[in-house]
């Protein structure tokens, strides 16, 4: 995910899957970062301790 470099800096406390994918204004970067952290989502809570609060089932 070398996008998310350029991904704006969200605070841990609001790393939820809705604050991160869910927006109605995404460029083209930010709509392919929505989808490598779709896909990626569960491993990506692993490895940085995310919450998985408010993904859909």
């Amino acid at each position: 995910m070398d996008a998310g470099a350029m991904a704006p800096c969200i605070p841990t406390e609001a790393a939820t899957y809705n604050s991160l994918v869910d927006s109605d204004k995404l460029t083209t970067l930010g709509k392919k970062l929505r989808a490598s952290l779709i896909k990626h989502w569960d491993q990506l809570g692993r490895i940085t301790g995310l919450q998985q609060k408010g993904r859909p089932e």
